[in-house]
């Protein structure tokens, strides 16, 4: 019962951050990165643009892997819709969970969130992909800017 117990505890202690509530910081940055998806996920260029920093840097499982520069975030959009019409793709939404980890120093931000890309092709197929996204970010007085992000692929089905 003892080994139980502490086993218990030990387990509870490991636990803990995970099991903490996010921070109103923290809490912020999570957000802006879920009205960043639902702004891709609706088609909203602009807007979701407007969640980079002027020079960001993108890294993401579509070829040429990786953008940097004014122009990051247009040509990374770019060529993912480019990428969905070659594959037939009729609909691509992301998803993201509960974050994994949040760091927040001062106006810097770093996060990793678990997320489902669900896609659809022009035969009616569904297809999910889990992954999950990674961003460093920085506060401005309008609210978080993303400086980095970047999606690791993680399965398919």
């Amino acid at each position: 019962m003892r080994r139980i117990l502490l086993a218990a505890i030990a387990a509870a202690a490991l636990a803990g951050p995970a099991l903490a509530a996010e921070s109103p910081a923290e809490a912020e940055l999570t957000s802006a990165l879920n009205r960043f998806a639902d702004l891709v996920n609706k088609g909203d260029a602009p807007g979701a643009l407007s969640y980079f920093v002027a020079n960001p840097s993108i890294t993401e499982d579509l070829a040429p892997y990786h953008w940097s520069g004014p122009q990051a975030g247009t040509d990374w959009l770019n060529g993912m819709a480019a990428n969905g019409a070659k594959m037939g793709m009729t609909n691509i939404q992301m998803r993201f969970m509960p974050a994994t980890m949040v760091q927040i120093t001062g106006v810097r931000g770093y996060a990793v969130i678990p997320g489902e890309l669900t896609y659809t092709f022009k035969d009616g197929a569904i297809r999910h992909a889990q992954g999950h996204i990674t961003a460093a970010a920085e506060k401005f007085p309008a609210g978080w800017r993303f400086e980095a992000l970047t999606w690791t692929w993680e399965s398919a089905k």
